[in-house]
Formats: structure tokens, sequence, C-alpha cells
């Protein structure tokens, strides 16, 4: 795994009060199958294990973990994703990991007209893996 610098102009605004702007999502809504997910970990040089959730079925969406170690490193971690552009979820009232999408091993055409489809896919698939992993998270560390 390659570690990039991020420079200042990627970063743009950082939001002062993340939760606020950004809230969690609930923990009742849609999951998938529990055999739909399967959770591993990376070993990332220079850095504590990273966990990886990979959707088990097309297009095999992966999805990295956060485990921040304290409310002001959740809150550093979601400022800077919502600062970046990125979408991560997190469950209403747990500060314990956040969940981003990472990318897909499988090939999805992505034009003008699908792309809002494509996209609710994606944030539909990330949800599932945020619910998967507060249920099961524990249970496969």
């Amino acid at each position: 795994m390659e570690i990039k610098k991020i420079d200042k102009e990627r970063i743009g605004d950082y939001p002062i009060c993340p939760r606020a702007e950004y809230k969690g999502i609930p923990m009742d809504g849609e999951e998938f199958p529990k055999e739909d997910f399967v959770a591993r970990s990376v070993e990332v040089e220079g850095l504590d294990d990273k966990w990886l959730i990979e959707c088990q079925r097309h297009p095999y969406r992966t999805f990295q973990v956060f485990l921040p170690k304290d409310e002001q490193q959740f809150d550093d971690y979601l400022a800077k994703l919502r600062s970046m552009h990125e979408t991560p979820a997190y469950i209403e009232g747990r500060l314990d990991f956040m969940v981003l999408f990472a990318g897909s091993k499988g090939h999805v055409e992505i034009n003008q007209l699908n792309y809002k489809e494509v996209d609710r896919e994606i944030m539909r698939t990330l949800y599932a893996a945020c619910r998967w992993w507060a249920k099961y998270g524990e249970e496969v560390r």
C-alpha cells in the first residue's frame, strides 16, 4: 500500500464541528446477510494494522475501517475526511469506528445516465458495511 501525503489544496475547508454537520446513520436500517461481508486486517509499514471490509458480491466493493482512540481523534478523522469531500459512515452515538468506501474490484460502467444510481448503490453498501461492522466487528477482530 502506498502512503500519500495530503496537500493543503486537497483538504479544502476544515469543519469545526464535524458531527453537527454530518450525523451518523441509525443502526436500524437495511442490512445485508452476514456472509455478504468479510473483514481482514492489512499490515501497513510504520502504522498499526488496518481493517478492510470486503463485500462478497459484484462489484466486490471494499471499505476501510477507521478505529479512533478517543472522541477527539474521531472528530479529527471525520473533519479531515469531510474536508476532502469524502463520505464516511458511522452509527449514531458510536464514536469507536467509521467506515469509508475504498474502491471496487469488479467493473461497473459509470456514465451520465447512471452515475446517480451507482452512487446510491455505493452508499447503500457503505451503510450496510457500517451496520455489519457495528454488529460483527468485535467478533472478527
